[in-house]
């Protein structure tokens, strides 16, 4: 029974995750066919540093926030996560200004440069919540979130393509109008715990006085700052060096090149943001499940559970790329209109189908990896990648043009997926 409603929960995070991925490719595929190809390289470039963002979330919050959850119970489980929204809100609105100042400084227009604001705080925001959801095993209420998120987005965005009338303001402001009414169906003690944060932002001064409070922390940021040390930090250096693994291309390009040039490449990274969307929402599921399958000694269990974890990822990618060729063959005038530029769309798409095989591979043992606490020996494979990723992919573009700066990408996909899958380091991981 266990593995059945796990099957059932995976299948639930694919459907509802599905839904967001299909809406941020739908605002993407109408940005492309009705803006200017400097305007979508805007949007795709946002796209990109929102997708970090959400990596920065569960690397701060969600992988620490998890350990926590499973360590206490009751009222001081309350007050010791009290502390990681705290900090959830204030990397919301670390969020919304960068995603405002980015796309001000990509010479988006002021009002613009707003509603991309709202929309990285609002997205920022909810998406801890499903974190949150998922680690308590809320999951329909995740799902529900989802839902709300994708049907406001595709009924949005069907009016603004009905009515001509798409552009970087309206997606933006789309795109946060569905997260905040999202916001809602998230589970009901994520929003009490976060609406008290909202007007204890930095403690209680009174109640840090009551008996109960005193000997458990001395400040009420004490317990992210625990998870930090202990988690937190190693995770946060593994999401940046596998952003800079497998997603240096677009920083490099277009700083290097301008978001002109960054614009077919991408053209050909939004087809396989479904899959993205997806492997995220799966990795929630599954790294609180295999956490305590581990912890209560379920060896098999956890085996099988990994198991159904690469069946998934791996129907995933071979859906998306069903989906990438389709368009490829069929309807690649339509989706990319610079003919100009289509060789290095086509190029790209190729290329981009082996990158996301090998990340695709290696996702569930990174997420047993982290099961296992292993964030310290991750963080430091990640940066062996990553120092191989970098000066090669900028090397590449400058050099040869913006679609071949996808080989660097791929270089440093084969050395992650070889340190950690690798018979040593995988017996080292079985020791412990």
């Amino acid at each position: 029974m266990a593995d059945r409603l796990s099957l059932r929960r995976a299948i639930g995070a694919v459907g509802g995750s599905a839904g967001t991925a299909l809406t941020n490719l739908l605002h993407g595929l109408a940005i492309m066919q009705m803006c200017s190809q400097k305007e979508y390289g805007i949007f795709a470039f946002l796209l990109v540093t929102q997708a970090l963002l959400m990596g920065l979330s569960n690397a701060l919050l969600g992988s620490p926030a998890l350990i926590e959850l499973s360590a206490n119970e009751g009222p001081e489980r309350d007050q010791r996560m009290r502390s990681y929204l705290r900090v959830n809100l204030l990397l919301s609105l670390i969020a919304g200004l960068l995603q405002a100042s980015i796309a001000w400084g990509m010479d988006a227009p002021i009002h613009t440069s707003i509603a991309f604001g709202l929309s990285g705080l609002f997205t920022t925001l909810r998406w801890f919540g499903r974190a949150y959801g998922n680690n308590t095993h809320a999951h329909s209420r995740v799902v529900t979130s989802d839902a709300v998120y994708a049907v406001v987005g595709l009924i949005g965005i069907a009016l603004l393509f009905v009515t001509h009338n798409i552009g970087l303001l309206q997606t933006a402001g789309l795109n946060a109008f569905a997260a905040l009414l999202a916001l809602p169906a998230l589970p009901r003690a994520y929003h009490r715990l976060q609406w008290e944060v909202l007007f204890t932002m930095f403690g209680d001064k009174k109640k840090r006085n009551e008996p109960e409070f005193v000997g458990h922390m001395v400040s009420p940021w004490d317990p992210f700052r625990e998870g930090f040390k202990r988690q937190g930090q190693h995770a946060l250096l593994g999401v940046v060096t596998t952003e800079a693994t497998a997603n240096a291309h677009p920083y490099i390009v277009t700083l290097l090149l301008g978001s002109e040039a960054f614009a077919p490449l991408a053209a050909a990274m939004l087809l396989f943001r479904p899959l993205a969307v997806v492997n995220m929402s799966l990795t929630q599921v599954e790294r609180p499940r295999l956490r305590k399958l581990i912890h209560d000694g379920q060896a098999t269990e956890a085996q099988k559970s990994l198991k159904r974890f690469r069946i998934l990822n791996l129907t995933a990618w071979l859906g998306n790329v069903l989906l990438a060729c389709g368009i490829l063959l069929f309807a690649s005038g339509y989706y990319w209109k610079e003919q100009s530029s289509m060789p290095i769309f086509q190029s790209s798409l190729f290329m981009l189908i082996l990158i996301r095989l090998l990340s695709t591979v290696r996702a569930p043992s990174s997420v047993l990896w982290q099961a296992q606490d292993q964030f310290r020996a991750l963080s430091r494979f990640t940066l062996y990648s990553a120092l191989i990723t970098v000066p090669t992919t900028a090397l590449l573009a400058y050099f040869m043009g913006a679609e071949a700066s996808l080989i660097g990408i791929l270089a440093g996909e084969c050395v992650l997926l070889y340190l950690i899958m690798s018979p040593r380091n995988k017996e080292v991981l079985n020791e412990r």
